[in-house]
Order: C-alpha cells, then sequence, then structure tokens
C-alpha cells in the first residue's frame, strides 16, 4: 500500500503544478492587458496635452528657429509684418499632396500673393528642398519661405506629425 500513496501524492503534485501553471499564465495576461490599457491611456493623455500646447502655441505665431536652405536661421522676427496672415507648412518634397498643393501655390500666386507662407520640413536636406522649390516654381514667388528643421522641432511647437499640415495664424 505505501507505493500506491506515492503515485497518489505524486498525481495531485502534478495536477497542482500544471495549476500553479495555468494561474501564473492567467496572472501574466492580466498584467498584460492592465500594462497595455495604462500605456494606451498614458499616451492618450500626452497626445490630448499636445494639442492643448499646439492650439495655445499658434493663436499667435509661436517662437521656433529653423533654417534657410543656405543654413541660416530664420526665425518669428524675420516674418514680413507686410503680408497680413502666415501660413506654416508641414511638408516633405517626395509627398504627393505636398507636391498638388505647391503646383496650386504657383499656378494661384496672385491669389495668394497677400498671404505668407513658410514651408517646413525635417524629411529632406536643402537639395532636395531647393529642387522642390525650382520644380513648382516656388521661388519665384515672394510670399513663400522654405525651410528645413534640422531638430525636428515643428511637430512640438504646432502638434503637427503629418505631411502636410497646416496651421493658419
Amino acid at each position: 500500500m505505501g507505493g500506491g500513496g506515492y503515485v497518489y501524492s505524486s498525481s495531485i503534485q502534478l495536477a497542482m503544478r500544471k495549476m500553479l501553471q495555468k494561474k501564473s499564465v492567467q496572472i501574466s495576461i492580466f498584467c498584460f492587458v492592465i500594462l497595455t490599457f495604462g500605456l494606451f491611456v498614458f499616451k492618450l493623455i500626452h497626445k490630448i496635452e499636445l494639442k492643448k500646447q499646439a492650439v495655445q502655441n499658434t493663436a499667435t505665431i509661436p517662437q521656433f528657429v529653423f533654417q534657410t536652405l543656405s543654413h541660416q536661421n530664420f526665425n518669428k522676427q524675420r516674418i514680413a509684418d507686410t503680408l497680413g496672415k502666415v501660413v506654416f507648412m508641414l511638408f516633405s518634397p517626395d509627398c504627393e499632396h505636398c507636391q498638388y498643393m505647391a503646383q496650386t501655390m504657383g499656378t494661384h500666386s496672385e491669389q495668394i500673393k497677400n498671404m505668407q507662407f513658410i514651408l517646413v520640413t525635417p524629411f529632406a536636406d536643402s537639395a532636395a528642398v531647393a529642387r522642390f522649390a525650382q520644380t513648382y516654381r516656388l521661388n519665384a514667388l515672394p510670399n513663400v519661405q522654405l525651410l528645413l528643421d534640422k531638430n525636428d522641432n515643428f511637430p512640438a511647437i504646432f502638434g503637427a506629425t503629418l505631411t502636410p499640415s497646416f496651421f493658419y495664424i
């Protein structure tokens, strides 16, 4: 009878071990779901705060420093006061929507002559932006300034991450 008791206690230990493993998996899954949900909530709150900050930043022209194609600093103080409203645009030279917008700006230059356009890109070098400007005749428009955002500050200042994004101030 002594041998049968050993088998019985061994099968109980095996069942207990399986039950503990199952419980451990359930706890791990629960923790994963809670942590994932917490991360989602954190990201959502962070994004809402960034949007609030962007709204505050764009109530007036915010402070910024970007570079011209000749690598000179361009900031808020260099915006022409004589043109009235300013449109900031986050763009990429290889974005089809941005290309269409640039083409439209070139075609309708007379209609937009009383507004200043600040086109900013963190996605390209000065040579690519210069080709973009030449292709769409933006060089001929005195109210269009193309700038480089080498430090990727545009999203933090304006809250934009998609191209094209526009801010009318």
